[in-house]
Formats: C-alpha cells, sequence, structure tokens
C-alpha cells in the first residue's frame, strides 16, 4: 500500500505569503504519483459519519497511514524551514478526509464565517484536493475591525469579543459559504481547487473553504468535494 500513495518527483511547489502579515502558505501541485488510489480508498474502504466538530459535512479518519507518512517524509523539511519549526523534534498527526454536504441553508452562524483551528503557532494544516476545481478552493482572511489575520493565544479574547459584539449589532451573516469580502472580512489570499493540489499553511490563520454549492454537495467521495486533510503539531 505504500507504494500507492508515493508522493512525485515531478511535483511543483511554490510559497506565496499572503496579507500584512505575510503569513506563508505553501502550493504543491501534483503532489500524488497516483491520486487515484486515496480516492478509491476513501470511496471504498473509508467510513463517513456526521462529524463532533464545525466541520460543513461527513469525514472519515483516519486517512491511511503510508499516505501520512509519505507526507511527513516528502515535506518534513521545508515545513520545519518555511515556518520555523524544529524538524528534530516529535510530530503528533491527526487525519480525516472531508466531503462538504451541508446546504447553505442548514449551516451554522458559525460555518458561515471564516475559522482558525488553533492558536497554537507548532500545528500546521495541510489539505490535499482530491476534487476538482469547478468545487471550490480555500480563501484566507483579514478581521476588519481587529486587524487579526492568524489568531494567536493573546489575541483569541479580543478577537472573540469583538466578533461576538459584530454579531449582535448586525445579525448572523447570509446562510451562504463565505466567499470574497464582507461587512466583517476582507479576503487576502486565494486559492483555486485543483485536482491533486496540496496547500500548506498555520493552522491559526483565518481561512474558510469556497464551497461551490452548484455543484451538488455529494456524499459520494468520487463525485463530491473530497479533500484529505492533516494536521501536524510540532514539538
Amino acid at each position: 500500500m505504500a507504494d500507492e500513495f508515493g508522493a512525485n518527483k515531478l511535483r511543483t511547489m511554490q510559497t506565496v505569503r499572503i496579507g500584512v502579515e505575510q503569513n506563508p502558505v505553501i502550493v504543491i501541485d501534483e503532489f500524488l504519483s497516483n491520486p487515484d488510489a486515496l480516492v478509491n480508498f476513501a470511496s471504498s474502504s473509508a467510513h463517513f459519519a456526521a462529524p463532533k466538530n464545525w466541520y460543513p459535512g461527513l469525514r472519515a479518519e483516519p486517512l491511511p497511514q503510508p499516505y501520512v507518512i509519505e507526507i511527513i517524509g516528502a515535506l518534513h523539511s521545508v515545513i520545519g524551514e518555511t515556518f520555523g519549526l524544529p524538524v528534530e523534534g516529535n510530530v503528533d498527526a491527526n487525519s480525516y478526509f472531508g466531503l462538504a454536504t451541508v446546504a447553505p441553508d442548514a449551516l451554522s452562524t458559525l460555518q458561515r464565517l471564516p475559522h482558525f483551528d488553533t492558536a497554537n503557532p507548532r500545528q500546521i494544516a495541510l489539505l490535499h484536493y482530491l476534487c476538482a476545481a469547478p468545487h471550490g478552493g480555500t480563501s484566507f482572511y483579514r478581521h476588519r475591525s481587529t486587524g487579526y489575520e492568524s489568531i494567536d493565544a493573546q489575541g483569541q479574547r479580543h478577537y472573540f469579543d469583538s466578533l461576538d459584539r459584530e454579531l449582535k449589532t448586525h445579525g448572523a451573516p447570509p446562510a451562504r459559504y463565505m466567499s470574497g469580502d464582507d461587512d466583517l472580512y476582507e479576503e487576502i489570499g486565494r486559492f483555486d481547487a485543483k485536482f491533486n493540489r496540496l496547500l500548506v499553511y498555520r493552522s491559526r490563520v483565518l481561512h474558510s473553504a469556497n464551497v461551490n454549492a452548484a455543484m451538488g454537495l455529494s456524499r459520494d467521495p468520487r463525485a463530491g468535494r473530497l479533500t484529505a486533510n492533516i494536521f501536524l503539531t510540532y514539538r
């Protein structure tokens, strides 16, 4: 199985820095030599269910271990160099397949907003698109009133207090997946989905999936907005 999920030696990679904070986003195209093997695994062996967090759809976890090991081996040094993280210590990995399936009118208020995964600067998110571009990519944001583009431990309370006041004053945002600017957030970076494209970024940056609900929000991994998601925490 390890050979099925081998990294492509001809992959291309670039690092884009976004916003005032210049947070890095690594963009890798054609990451796997045989990405269809991962789609086949999701379709035939993964068991999707409703998540226990705010993910707007179905999740199946964990990802195949050989795939996770391959990603860490291929990207460990570049992640350490790009994000200033120690590569000699231990790394904890959490992973899952994601399928966006929630209709826009069923989204909670929090699911309509950009979010961050954790304030821990040592956690890195890896998002691997296993769907085509029309399903929509990922955008990164600046919270207008605070100016935050990423949330650290010191800024969490200020950010949530500010956001709470804004929602109480202006009400919940429209029932839609976040995309582009609105009154509360400014889009500072957008990366289109592309089959076998991998994005790597700090988990604490504000971001949101650009989900194209017009594609049908299929529960079929071969037809829906399928992604492989990994969170690496460097000790």
